[in-house]
């Protein structure tokens, strides 16, 4: 009788011993075929992706300036959609909601008062900030000369004076970028417009 049930145990091991070993074979076939068709099916979508993206860079007069992620190629609404909208004062007729974005652009929305004042200068005779070819000399302009110019508001002009008084002239029309506020955008819509001599 002993020997009877020693046989049984035996037997019953032996059959758990078989059923783990397949189930363990399972469980490894299992697991290699889960782990080799994820990395196939994610690996095409990672880099579509990564190269659709547009790094956007919105501000202005918007509710949250800021490098937003996009679509290559979404329009500037959406763009202006993630930067919270409009601020109060934008200049909305400024902007060509309809074009499409593409990665490292710069989308500035200019203020309503950087528009107030928006002629081309002209050559003034006795004006100390025109120089003889209309261009603003920003070494020698009044507040209100340097307000003429696309995207140099009543403060920013006010700035561009304080900063010739505590540092001297510009070397570079580009230098007026050390102004605050004054970046590619709008040094892009001026630069022809101005002048250091």
């Amino acid at each position: 009788m002993k020997k009877g049930i020693l046989l049984l145990i035996i037997a019953a091991l032996m059959l758990l011993a078989a059923c783990d070993e397949k189930a363990r074979v399972i469980s490894k076939e299992e697991l290699l075929t889960e782990t080799e068709e994820p990395s196939v099916s994610s690996a095409e979508p990672e880099t579509t992706a990564e190269a659709a993206l547009a790094a956007v860079y919105v501000c202005g007069a918007v509710q949250s300036p800021g490098v937003y992620m996009l679509t290559d190629g979404a329009l500037v609404c959406e763009a202006l959609d993630m930067a919270g909208g409009f601020a109060e004062d934008a200049a909305r007729d400024c902007v060509n909601l309809a074009a499409r974005v593409a990665d490292g652009m710069q989308l500035y929305i200019p203020h309503a008062d950087e528009l107030s004042a928006q002629t081309v200068p002209v050559e003034i005779p006795g004006v100390q900030g025109a120089d003889a070819g209309g261009k603003v000399n920003i070494n020698t302009a009044t507040k209100e000369e340097l307000m003429t110019l696309p995207g140099i508001g009543e403060s920013k002009a006010a700035d561009i004076v304080n900063y010739r008084e505590k540092n001297g002239s510009f070397e570079t029309p580009e230098d007026i970028k050390k102004i605050n506020g004054i970046k590619d955008g709008v040094y892009g819509r001026i630069s022809d417009l101005i002048t250091v001599e």
